[in-house]
């Protein structure tokens, strides 16, 4: 009888010793948000279109090449331009550290979203001797270079709104002294991932409505109404 009382007595000291730690490390979580709140990281958002590359180096062939390894579900008809604008969004921080109670509380001081294209713009080197053709084909491209360039305005616009609200809704990590992996880099490289898996719903927003609007131009119609303006080719 006595054993089983006595069972029964660290089986509710067990409980109840788990339920003070959960307790007490949901109040260093506070706290430690609390002091983030006190001392907001500062946040930027900055875009850039990038060093726009020329290639001309490559014949319709190759143009065909550099795009079926971009677009396995689509047919093009001609390869005389072709733009790749290869958009990306980096996140970098800066992080702080404060004991909070026996914890440590990881917050941002500051984070920096860098977002933008590496823009390339092939031209057939068949067009050389062209002018006209050469001269249809750079401004088509030039459309598609200057849809990028508006799109990316609008997507910094909207990062500038949501990223904020991210941050804030990611907010700063509690640790134990007792784990592993404890230092700075290391945090704000487990931080980075949360911002990343918030920002990939935007960021794959913005590409799809990239291309939608990309498509807009590349249409067979548009493409006879282009040819009609070389009418020699």
């Amino acid at each position: 009888m006595k054993k089983i009382l006595c069972f029964g007595v660290w089986a509710m000291c067990l409980l109840f010793c788990s339920a003070a730690t959960a307790a007490t490390f949901g109040y260093s979580v506070q706290r430690c948000k609390d002091f983030m709140n006190a001392h907001p990281p500062q946040i930027d958002v900055v875009y850039s279109f990038g060093s726009l590359r020329l290639d001309n180096s490559k014949d319709a062939a190759g143009i065909k090449e550099v795009y079926e390894q971009l677009h396995f579900d689509r047919k093009e008809r001609r390869f005389n331009g072709l733009t790749v604008m290869s958009p990306h969004a980096v996140v970098e921080n800066t992080i702080g550290v404060e004991m909070i109670g026996d914890r440590l509380c990881y917050y941002p001081q500051r984070v920096t979203l860098n977002a933008g294209y590496s823009p390339v713009v092939y031209i057939s080197k068949d067009l050389t001797n062209n002018r006209c053709r050469f001269m249809l084909t750079v401004r088509h491209e030039q459309t598609h270079l200057d849809i990028g360039h508006l799109s990316l305005q609008i997507f910094a616009r909207r990062l500038k709104e949501k990223f904020p609200e991210i941050v804030e809704s990611i907010g700063p990590v509690v640790k134990s002294q007792h784990e592993k992996d404890l230092s700075a880099d290391n945090v704000a490289k487990e931080i980075n991932e949360a911002y990343r898996a918030q920002l990939k719903v935007l960021f794959d927003e913005f590409v799809q409505k990239l291309l939608e609007e990309n498509s807009r131009i590349d249409t067979d119609e548009n493409y006879d109404a282009e040819q009609r303006l070389c009418p020699d080719i």
